[in-house]
């Protein structure tokens, strides 16, 4: 069986969550999950339909840091607001690497579909964080 290594920023948004004992994202991060599994991502390469690729799940994310009191430029009241700082972990994940391939890629070669495989992985290995950390109250 095939492990995956999580990608840098993965890593930073599961310490994030180890820390943080109020997080209450369970919910919304699935709903986030589900949009993935709907989407038709191009195969093609070279920004083939990414935009159309990355703009509901850009939307989504926006939503959510909205939902929870992010205010653009104020790091202050943003990090005192861990909902906010975990939307934006995952707003910061740029998994660009193929799945089928089990290797980075330049960002030009990977497909939105590839991109939406990788991203899929590391959001399951942050799922799980969310899940044994104990601390999620959705």
């Amino acid at each position: 069986m095939l492990t995956i290594t999580p990608m840098y920023k993965t890593k930073e948004c599961i310490k994030f969550i180890k820390k943080n004992l109020s997080l209450t994202v369970l919910e919304d991060f699935h709903k986030l999950m589900l949009l993935l599994s709907t989407l038709e991502p191009s195969k093609k390469t070279h920004y083939h339909k990414l935009s159309e690729w990355s703009a509901p799940i850009d939307a989504y994310i926006r939503k959510m840091l909205d939902k929870n009191g992010f205010v653009n430029a104020n790091v202050v009241s943003n990090n005192k607001r861990p909902n906010v700082m975990f939307w934006w972990h995952i707003h910061s994940l740029d998994a660009c690497y193929s799945p089928s391939l089990v290797t980075n890629v330049s960002n030009h070669h990977a497909s939105a579909s590839s991109r939406n495989e990788a991203l899929k992985i590391e959001l399951k290995l942050i799922e799980e964080a969310l899940k044994t950390s104990g601390r999620n109250h959705d």
